[in-house]
């Protein structure tokens, strides 16, 4: 499976991704997905139990970055966002689907959309 680089310069990092992205045969495009899932109410310990197998799925992939969605007073997680690359929508909705968070029943709704990320360049 496709693992970002983790360059120590930002620099090294982008020649990394270059010469794996278009080493690949075709020169296969990576895109970036967002997933934006919201949680079913009352569900603070499922999201706390899965957690570790959530935070381990996420480790295991191409994730730009990560993190819960807030209530308004910022006491809860109420959702997640997640930036990931993938090849086309269908690889990123099956990263959707198998996520631990997912398959626990933890989301009453998981949305996935492509994504331009416009800043930083």
């Amino acid at each position: 499976m496709y693992q970002r680089p983790r360059g120590d310069t930002e620099r090294e990092s982008l020649f990394a991704r270059y010469r794996i992205c278009f080493s690949r045969p075709y020169r296969t495009v990576i895109m970036l997905f967002i997933i934006i899932s919201k949680d079913h109410a009352d569900s603070t310990a499922l999201r706390a139990n899965t957690r570790p197998d959530h935070l381990q799925y996420l480790n295991s992939h191409d994730v730009r970055y990560a993190g819960p969605i807030l209530s308004d007073d910022e006491t809860q997680p109420i959702g997640s966002t997640i930036v990931i690359e993938a090849e086309d929508l269908t690889a990123a909705r099956a990263f959707a689907a198998n996520d631990p968070y997912t398959v626990a029943g933890l989301f009453a709704e998981v949305n996935v959309h492509p994504f331009k990320q416009v800043i930083p360049e």
